[in-house]
């Protein structure tokens, strides 16, 4: 017996219990945090993201459940649908962010930032 054209059973189910394509997407997926040259007193101005998830061409955001773990050295927090890091302490960092609902497949992205040292040129 031949495999359908369209893919794999599984992925006919899915479509089926979810015929809406679902689409993640994240504000701003990566970010310069400015600092100075030992890389201390960073400047965070912009540096999150906001979470917006749509079915089709339907804002759904607020009907996904959103969460997010940043990796070692970052410090952030998660308001509603926004996260906004306020410090870190490594040169690179991320945070994965995860929305699920139920009937429907977690979706993860990651945002990632680094940091970058000035040095004052002095002539």
């Amino acid at each position: 017996m031949k495999k359908p054209v369209f893919g794999s059973q599984e992925t006919v189910i899915r479509t089926l219990r979810n015929p809406v394509p679902v689409i993640f997407d994240l504000t701003n997926e990566a970010h310069v945090v400015p600092t100075d040259a030992e890389g201390n007193n960073g400047n965070y101005t912009g540096c999150g993201t906001t979470v917006v998830v749509y079915g089709g061409s339907v804002d759904e955001t607020t009907s996904w459940n959103v969460s997010a773990v940043p990796s070692t050295g970052v410090t952030g927090i998660l308001s509603g649908y926004t996260y906004t890091v306020s410090n870190m302490t490594t040169d690179t960092g991320y945070v994965d962010i995860t929305v699920s609902r139920i009937g429907y497949e977690s979706l993860t992205k990651r945002l990632v930032f680094q940091s970058l040292k000035m040095e004052l040129l002095i002539g």
